[in-house]
């Protein structure tokens, strides 16, 4: 009988080998989850940049005023959907509609802080809005043309947006 009880549970060397192991594949899986998530916030980033040039291009068409998002900076992580509430042909001056917060940093190629549409719905500022981070997201760029708007993947290599 003290023979069965002397062998019941476990070693404490037994324990620390399972509790090293729970602790690497913790961290290799927490490191796979990290960069994981980062690539789908910025792709859900990329999304929201793109619904919301969307929706300014489909109110300046639907309600004949001018509408667009606008910027500061040249690396920025906010932007606001405005229209044209006095009739001057700007969206400067406007408060806006809807911000966007950004969880991480976009730029712009536009020549300007500020991408609009006109009263029939076609883009007076053309360029392409991209994610500043180097990630593996399967969309992290938006271009901006006069009559379409698309999401693809930044090369900076050569600073453009390949459509996808």
């Amino acid at each position: 009988m003290d023979r069965a009880l002397k062998y019941l549970g476990f070693s404490l060397i037994e324990l620390i080998v399972v509790m090293v192991i729970f602790v690497l594949l913790l961290s290799i899986s927490y490191s796979w989850y990290r960069s994981w998530l980062r690539k789908v916030q910025i792709e859900q980033d990329t999304r929201a940049i793109y619904s919301a040039i969307n929706t300014a291009r489909t109110k300046a068409f639907s309600e004949k005023i001018v509408c667009g998002l606008k910027w500061a900076g040249a690396n920025f992580k906010t932007m606001e959907l405005c229209c044209d509430s006095n009739f001057d042909d700007s969206i400067l001056d406007e408060s806006p509609i809807r911000v966007l917060n950004l969880r991480f940093p976009f730029g712009a190629t536009t020549p300007s802080n500020f991408i609009y549409y006109s009263r029939n719905g076609l883009a007076k500022i053309l360029g392409t809005i991209y994610s500043i981070e180097n990630s593996e997201a399967f969309y992290d760029c938006v271009v901006v043309n006069k009559t379409r708007v698309r999401m693809g993947k930044w090369n900076a290599s050569n600073s453009s947006c390949e459509l996808r």
